[in-house]
């Protein structure tokens, strides 16, 4: 991937070629947990990621689109939630099955939190990129070459007053990745993947704990 990152980058800069944006398609998997119930106005959710790497943006993303819809409640980032409760949201704390959660609630500190923050749910956010191997070929006068990308928002919800885990959804975005060139002019073609997988999950988690 990194290499072929270069490559565009380089025909970009050593050759006349257009970039040109391709709108990715975007499903919805699966939906959320028929078992979430929505927040009641004030309430509070966190979103995490599930494990680090490419997770924290997606759930920075993810966080960023509950906050702008779920506009009377209130959406912790990241770093509210870690500290608000340190050490027991840190990456490898998180609650991952439904005895964690209930160990994560049964602490006397983190119950008075909770109570204090409102806090109903942690949204846990986890993404995975896929790429396919590239077809084309190049002569010495042109070239070409294309893909697949992928990219899979999922999320685990963390209800802290039933303290179990449940399923949050998972949405994918797949496009294309690409260049055809004739000498030094040509076209690129990119494919976003990332935003518009977490916007869709987003938008599946808004439809399910937005307060009636």
């Amino acid at each position: 991937m990194i290499l072929r990152l270069l490559l565009l980058g380089w025909l970009l800069l050593a050759a006349a070629c257009v970039p040109v944006p391709t709108p990715p398609v975007v499903t919805l998997e699966r939906p959320p947990s028929a078992e979430l119930e929505p927040l009641a106005i004030d309430e509070t959710l966190a979103v995490l990621p599930n494990r680090e790497g490419a997770s924290r943006s997606a759930a920075d993303c993810v966080r960023e689109n509950l906050s702008a819809k779920l506009r009377r409640n209130r959406v912790l980032t990241v770093d509210e939630a870690r500290d608000g409760f340190f050490p027991w949201l840190e990456p490898d704390r998180v609650p991952k099955n439904d005895a964690a959660a209930r160990g994560f609630v049964a602490r006397p500190a983190v119950a008075a939190r909770l109570r204090d923050l409102r806090l109903r749910y942690l949204v846990l956010v986890d993404l995975s990129l896929t790429e396919s191997e590239g077809e084309g070929g190049e002569t010495l006068l042109a070239g070409a070459g294309f893909g697949k990308t992928s990219a899979r928002a999922t999320a685990q919800v963390v209800n802290l007053r039933a303290a179990c885990r449940r399923a949050g959804g998972a949405a994918r975005a797949t496009g294309i990745w690409g260049y055809a060139h004739v000498v030094i002019y040509g076209v690129i073609l990119l494919s976003s993947v990332e935003g518009p997988a977490c916007e869709r999950l987003s938008a599946a988690l808004v439809q399910k704990l937005e307060p009636p």
